[in-house]
């Protein structure tokens, strides 16, 4: 007889079959369309039935229940299988069924699935009413995780009794189900083929972890039906599992060709006209059960890397050899490579297509090799294996291939690529030289054979001629034999790429707090210590804030690239910006590389999934140190060029940030840098620094040596503020900043609200989004302003304070200092050369007979080749609308550009222009040597802009190539002759001749903003 509760459940899925009798439809295999209860009669001749299910359908688990009830009224001996209920929990499970341990007790040690309580436990409990037993079918779910990282190699490590837990037997087959398999996963057999050789080894290997849950149930069921003869068994499962008498029904059935086995399967169908039983559906089940598909959310997407890419059968050993010959450019060398995962299906690496391969083997001969070109640069190796094969426990042992040896020998000889106005890195596959203040950088792929998203531990061993030093990425030791000099090199922690550099270095050292910091240099110079001091103070700065540093050294090298890269212990550095150490020690040049041995070194990235560490090094240094160092004049500069940038970009080049992957040009730059760098501000003023900088510490601490994701970063700031900041939802503030490209516009919405003793304001932002504004009361009679931080969370927000002295407050100013990323109103931006340059402006040229036209369309052409779109002519060749209604660039002087002359009356109040220069502060400035660049307002069309560019005397065009590292600036004078500061700079602002949203003053309402300088 029934318990109360199952009765309760009993009738609780008996209304929602009645309630749904109209809407699902049983067939059997011969089409006829049939009931429960006859579906129930017509198995009854099965040994074993496996119904299938979809895990969080009601309908279908209420038919399960009703289809077992009629099976015990039709059957004397029955038991039960689930899936949800795993091997190592059979003897709980069997003790509850006995009757012998509380539900509750039975519970907290059998790890149920969350909806036990709906839709498991009343076939639990409809099996003990009828004293029936359950078997517990599955593999342990952390057991079957172990296949996809280790394959059956894994499991001999077990104990006897962990091992009693997995199926003894294992066989892969590439099959139907295999198919099935891999087209379910990637979504369509278009999508598998597409896949990269590493990521579709790795899909195998989820493969192998659903089979071996295939095999587990199959061998648990039939160890029972052998230890139980005549015992029919129901076993429920997940649909895929059984559908088409595949997974554990095929595995079964191959384990026991004469037990007779039925399988039920589920289909969804959209509407009720599409439900059509077709003979195709009889290779589905012996019964397919039409159910209606039910509407369910979307699951949530998060900012990571598993939600549209499968993880990759990276490499996590190398064992180098390497000799490096620089007099021909060439090297030759062997690496034995070791895989994370076996190669179940298939594995690669690339190499440089200039190294030729001499030898590809491994101790596995069923692996087989081959080589393809992967693009310009590289091949790719392709290590297949050339069959799937049973493994087994019982077969004396597993053989699985994790390695192969690669040996291969060639010049690699690669000039670094240009730099131009939008392309900023220099870059090269890989080079040796041996000319003199040159030398050797090679990257991974062009000294070994690199997969892609490497974490490996690396040990080389690097030969070269002894007067050579080798800088790298770990503990380096060396020995001089004959006239070589041989290193050998352990990497500190896991590396993304092991990078060699290597040249005729002299070298300054000094040791602090345990760690070695180096200067490697060519030629002896004043500033060399000054590299090594500031290197020490960044450590000291950056270890208070973001904990331990990841390694043992930090060298600073010289280098021949035209611009910087930061390595895990060490950052290269141009040979023509070493010299300039006011240039490289402004906190986002040397300070920023610095900090990258954290982000982007230590805790590694994903570019494909979003790249969250330039946005965080950008922050922690270009910006961050000037608060470090209570640089106010630069704090403020950094948020004003930033949001300046922000505002410039044009709108077919503005995306999000959390899509930004790596800088191909400036308006990457400007998204991944300068707007991703501002989010992290936005989360000190929400968090705080205490929070928020322990945050930062957690995150490296955690994921140091591994790749780490922005939901990774947001956890931790989640983490840190869940006792504080309850009402707001840290992970969706994060990722209302990181998936849309938009910023908020805030106003003051309307005239403050004056009581007796306090003040009420409102703020508007024309987009809802969380972010911490400050605002400033200013007072007359010296009493000093006050700064209250408000938290936005709407579109209309209001505010109230405490006001005793109402009667000496001035004004009220919204984010005076630019600390909130938002959009900045006109009169806010002085005019830039950036604000013209993404106008698509219109370039008026010298007159073609002055020598300045020659400079000019060598600046033209330079200005193409680095991608920027605009027109251009000279000024007899344009009409007044081209001039009216385009955003200029004049080129030239007064004498050549007549234009330049016009628009010199809108230079800033005291600096007029003439044809021998310019008049500035009672000086004449003679423009022999000189560049002026000014940006000033269009005289037609306020959403228009100006740039003049004024020279004189130029040779080439070179010095004007120097103007694109100052976009940001409005006016600045630059020396053709001498690298360096700029002579002369100052910013123009936009007059404004309507009122501020921005400030409030008690005595003219919304004041109204004038010419600033």
């Amino acid at each position: 007889m029934k318990n109360i509760a199952l009765t309760v459940l009993f009738m609780f899925f008996l209304i929602n079959i009645m309630n749904a009798e109209d809407s699902y439809f049983i067939y059997n295999s011969s089409g006829k369309r049939v009931s429960v209860e006859e579906m129930a009669k017509a198995s009854s001749g099965f040994d074993v039935i496996f119904f299938g299910e979809f895990h969080d359908d009601s309908l279908n688990h209420a038919l399960q229940l009703e289809y077992l009830e009629e099976m015990f009224d039709e059957n004397d001996v029955l038991t039960v299988s689930l899936e949800m209920f795993e091997r190592d929990v059979q003897k709980h499970l069997d003790v509850y069924i006995n009757g012998d341990m509380t539900e509750e007790e039975f519970l907290k040690v059998s790890r149920p699935w969350p909806d036990y309580s709906k839709f498991y436990k009343p076939l639990v409990e409809l099996a003990k009413d009828n004293d029936s037993k359950v078997i517990a079918a599955n593999i342990p779910r952390k057991y079957a995780a172990m296949y996809v990282s280790g394959g059956m190699t894994a499991y001999q490590k077990l104990t006897d009794e962990e091992k009693s837990y997995v199926a003894k037997t294992l066989i892969l087959s590439e099959d139907k189900y295999l198919d099935k398999f891999l087209e379910t996963m990637a979504g369509s057999k278009e999508s598998v083929d597409s896949l990269p050789v590493n990521e579709e080894n790795t899909l195998y290997l989820y493969y192998g972890a659903q089979s071996i849950k295939d095999e587990t149930m199959a061998e648990s069921i039939l160890d029972y039906q052998k230890a139980e003869p005549g015992t029919k068994i129901i076993h429920f499962n997940g649909d895929f599992h059984s559908n088409s008498f595949l997974g554990t029904a095929a595995m079964l059935q191959r384990r026991a060709q004469n037990l007779k086995i039925g399988v039920i399967t589920p289909i969804y169908y959209d509407n009720i006209d599409s439900v059509k039983f077709t003979s195709d559906l009889a290779g589905q089940g012996n019964f397919v059960i039409f159910i209606p598909q039910p509407k369910r959310e979307p699951l949530p997407q998060m900012m990571g890397g598993s939600s549209t890419h499968f993880g990759e059968n990276y490499v996590v050993e190398h064992n180098i050899t390497v000799k490096i010959n620089p007099a021909n450019s060439s090297l030759e060398g062997e690496d034995r490579i070791r895989f994370k995962n076996p190669i179940l299906k298939s594995s690669s690496v690339k190499l440089l297509k200039s190294l030729e391969i001499t030898e590809m083997s491994s101790a596995d001969k069923n692996l087989k090799f081959s080589v393809k070109s992967d693009d310009e640069y590289y091949n790719e190796i392709i290590i297949e294996n050339l069959s799937l094969k049973n493994q087994s426990y019982e077969n004396g042992g597993i053989r699985e291939s994790f390695e192969a040896v690669i040996k291969y020998s060639g010049k690699v000889f690669y000039t670094p690529s240009e730099t131009n106005m939008i392309t900023r890195h220099s870059n090269t596959p890989g080079i040796i030289s041996g000319l003199a203040n040159e030398g050797i950088y090679l990257p991974g792929s062009a000294f070994y054979p690199r997969a892609d998203k490497d974490l490996a531990a690396f040990k080389a061993q690097i030969t070269l001629p002894k007067n050579y030093k080798l800088i790298t990425s770990g503990d380096i030791t060396s020995e001089e034999i004959g006239n070589d000099i041989v290193y050998k090199v352990v990497s500190e922690q896991v590396l993304d790429e092991m990078i060699l550099v290597a040249g005729i270095y002299k070298t300054i050292e000094q040791v602090h707090d345990g760690v070695k910091f180096a200067v490697y240099y060519y030629n002896d110079a004043q500033y060399l210590q000054k590299y090594l001091n500031e290197s020490i103070n960044y450590y000291k700065e950056y270890t208070k804030l973001f904990g331990k540093y990841p390694y043992k050294s930090f060298s600073v090298v010289e280098n021949f690239f035209a611009t910087g890269f930061g390595m895990p212990g060490y950052t290269l550095l141009s040979n023509k910006l070493m010299v300039m150490p006011w240039v490289t020690l402004s906190p986002g040049s040397l300070a920023h590389e610095f900090v990258h041995n954290w982000w982007g070194n230590s805790v590694f990235t994903d570019n494909n999934a979003g790249n969250w560490c330039e946005a965080l090094t950008t922050f922690s240094t270009n910006y961050y140190y000037n608060i470090i160092t209570g640089n106010k004049k630069d704090e403020l500069d950094w948020r004003r060029k930033a949001l300046m940038s922000i505002d410039a970009l044009p709108a077919e080049k503005n995306y999000p940030v959390g899509e930004f992957k790596y800088q191909k040009d400036t308006y990457d730059a400007v998204i991944g840098y300068s707007k991703g760098g501002f989010i992290f501000q936005e989360m000190l003023k929400l968090m705080g620094k205490e929070r928020f900088f322990a945050a930062l510490k957690s995150f490296s601490e955690k994921y140091s040596g591994k790749r780490a994701f922005w939901m990774n970063l947001t956890s931790e700031f989640t983490e840190k503020t869940k006792d504080t900041l309850t009402d707001i939802k840290m992970r969706s503030v994060m990722n209302d900043w990181l998936k849309t490209k938009d910023i908020p516009e805030i106003k003051f919405a309307d005239s403050p609200t004056i009581y007796q003793d306090s003040i009420t304001i409102s703020i508007s932002s024309n987009i809802k989004r969380v972010m911490s504004v400050p605002v400033t009361f200013n007072f007359i009679d010296s009493i000093e302003s006050v700064k209250h931080y408000v938290l936005l969370k709407d579109t209309i927000n209001w505010f109230t304070f405490p006001m005793k002295e109402f009667n000496k407050l001035s004004s009220i100013e919204l984010d005076k200092e630019l600390e909130s990323l938002r959009k900045l109103n006109f009169w806010e931006v002085p005019y830039s050369f950036n604000r013209v340059l993404s106008s698509k402006p219109l370039i008026v040229l010298p007159e073609k007979t002055s020598p300045e036209f020659v400079i000019a369309m060598k600046y033209v052409n330079t200005m193409k080749e680095s991608g920027f779109e605009f027109d251009y002519n000279t000024l007899d060749n344009l009409s007044n609308d081209d001039l009216k209604y385009s955003s200029l660039i004049l080129l030239g002087n007064i004498k050549s550009n007549k234009l330049i002359e016009t628009y010199s009356v809108q230079m800033p109040a005291g600096l007029t222009l003439n044809d021998k220069g310019f008049f500035y502060a009672g000086k004449q400035t003679d423009f022999k040597e000189d560049i002026l660049m000014a940006n000033v307002a269009h005289l037609n069309s306020m959403d228009k802009f100006c740039t003049i560019i004024y020279f004189d005397g130029l040779e080439d065009d070179s010095p004007l190539n120097r103007l694109i590292h100052y976009q940001s600036y409005s006016l600045v004078l630059l020396n053709s002759k001498r690298s360096g500061r700029p002579a002369y700079s100052q910013e123009i602002y936009p007059v404004n001749s309507g009122s501020s949203s921005l400030k409030w003053n008690k005595s003219t309402g919304y004041n109204l903003r004038g010419f600033q300088d």
